[in-house]
């Protein structure tokens, strides 16, 4: 078996994306979708993402 070689510093910024996601769906109303339209959800979804941020 060849081994590929790792791009350790794509590796960084892939896991980083991942736990984003993750604390993204511990917000119920994001996981389930509550809001009918896409411009609230949207609008919720840059909302939880600045409140991930500035933690």
């Amino acid at each position: 078996m060849v081994q590929r070689k790792t791009d350790w510093w794509l590796f960084k910024e892939r896991h980083l994306v991942e736990c984003l996601f993750n604390k993204l769906k511990h917000n119920r109303r994001l996981a389930t979708r509550y809001d009918k339209l896409s411009r609230t959800f949207v609008a919720f979804l840059k909302l939880a993402s600045s409140m991930v941020w500035l933690a």
